[in-house]
This record gives structure tokens, sequence and C-alpha cells, in this order.
């Protein structure tokens, strides 16, 4: 730990200031994956209930391409923004630290970006990925043991509404932010050092 401390002097108000704005795009990309379930559910519910109502006038068959089409595209289009933004942000942070003070100071910069992302993005990922599961097993250890439709049963079921977004769609993802991310900040300095 001394070493590395020698190497990347927390004290810096340089890495001090990369390290909240790590926390600040982790946090801020795990809310836009939640965000974004909610979004795309949306999107399926009314797709669903206009095909439920054809299908009640028509007696056609239900159509699960459509359904499938529409969800893949909306949750492409949703993660846009929280992949892009962090990018762009860690990419002006450098820029400012280095026209505004120097070279070094904008290398501390991203140094603690890089401290941040893996730091709270491994413990958001366990936490989340293990928090969901929970969530899910409990509800499934209460069906099974026969008191569904108890008070303990639908709190069950709220959480396991939060449960399966954290555990199949934030947790998962934040691995390969953790690595896009690191691959910017490295790319920046090799770019930057030529």
């Amino acid at each position: 730990i001394a070493e590395f401390v020698k190497v990347v002097p927390m004290y810096e108000i340089s890495v001090m200031i990369g390290f909240f704005t790590g926390i600040l795009i982790m946090s801020y990309f795990v809310s836009k994956c939640l965000s974004a379930v909610n979004d795309a559910a949306m999107v399926i519910i009314e797709e669903s209930n206009n095909q439920i109502k054809n299908i009640l006038r028509t007696n056609c068959k239900p159509d699960y391409h459509k359904v499938i089409s529409i969800l893949t595209k909306a949750s492409l289009k949703e993660m846009i923004l929280p992949t892009l933004l962090p990018v762009f942000i860690i990419i002006t942070g450098f820029a400012i630290f280095n026209y505004s003070l120097d070279y070094n100071q904008a290398l501390l910069f991203l140094a603690g970006v890089m401290q941040s992302i893996v730091i709270i993005g491994v413990t958001l990922g366990i936490k989340m990925t293990i928090a969901g599961g929970a969530w899910d097993n409990a509800k499934k250890a209460i069906e099974s043991s026969g008191k569904k439709n108890t008070p303990m049963h639908k709190a069950a079921v709220t959480g396991d509404v939060v449960g399966d977004p954290f555990k199949d769609t934030a947790g998962p993802a934040i691995n390969p932010i953790i690595k896009l991310l690191s691959i910017v900040c490295i790319l920046i300095v090799v770019i930057t050092s030529i």
C-alpha cells in the first residue's frame, strides 16, 4: 500500500476530484440501467395491451417477434447515453486538467477516476448481484412454503421487482463499463504521451 500511495498520492486534489468523479459516473450508470429496465417494461406493456386487444377482436395469434424486436431496440436505445456520457466526462475532465493545470495533474485525475471506477464498480456489482439473487430466492422460498397471497408474499414480490433488475441488468452491466472506462483512460494516456 505504501508503494501505491507513493505512485498515486491520494491527498492530491486532482486525485480526489477524479475519485469523486468516478463515484458519480458509476452511480449515474447504475441508476440509468435501472430506469432503462422500467422504460423498456413500459414499452412492452403497451405493446402487449395492443396485441391482447387485437387478439380479442380478430382471434389472431400473438406476434412474439414484434415484442422481442421492440424490447431489443428499446434496450439498445436506452443504453446509448449511459455509455457515452461517462466517456465524454472522462475525456472532458482530462482536457480541463491538462489545459488549466498541467499534464501531470491530468494524469492524477485519470488515476483517481480509475481507482474509484474499479473500487465502486466491483463493490456495486457484487452487492447488486447478491442482493438481487437474495430477493428472488426469498420470493421463491415464501411461495414454496405455501404462503402465497399473504402480506409476506406481497412484500417479497415487491422486493423481487427490484431484485430482478439488480441481478439481471445493473449488476452484470457494471463489468463491461469498468473495462470500457479503464480502456478509455489508458488510451487517453497513450495518445497524449505520443
